[in-house]
């Protein structure tokens, strides 16, 4: 597990909303994540989203390692986000529970769908 950083957290991404959609950025750390991830990484990053303070970096970082499908609109890949218009970003910490069962089922399927929503 040597890309698998445990020092990251929700801080690590930031988000904008365009008439596109959501779109998250992160640094080079994040970026490093998603490049060498590898497989057998994913059932412990998938257990870390039941954490607060990661969930969110984690969904972003396997959302892109495994290159499923997503939709950025109105939801990022099924995590809801909420822009005001100072900018404040707002995320119900809540959400990671179904986020992390969504994961779950995605990892446990054979064949893997898709997108989380197992088409």
């Amino acid at each position: 597990m040597a890309y698998f950083d445990q020092n990251i957290s929700n801080n690590d991404i930031k988000w904008q909303g365009t008439y596109l959609g959501l779109h998250p950025s992160f640094n080079e750390n994040i970026e490093r994540i998603i490049n060498f991830i590898e497989e057998p990484e994913y059932p412990l990053i998938i257990k870390v989203l039941s954490s607060a303070d990661k969930f969110v970096v984690l969904h972003v970082i396997l959302t892109y390692a495994t290159r499923i499908k997503y939709s950025n609109f109105p939801h990022w890949n099924f995590l809801k986000i909420s822009i005001g218009p100072d900018g404040t970003v707002v995320i119900n910490p809540e959400q990671r529970f179904a986020l992390q069962y969504k994961w779950q089922i995605w990892f446990a399927s054979v064949p893997r769908p898709d997108s989380l929503d197992g088409e």
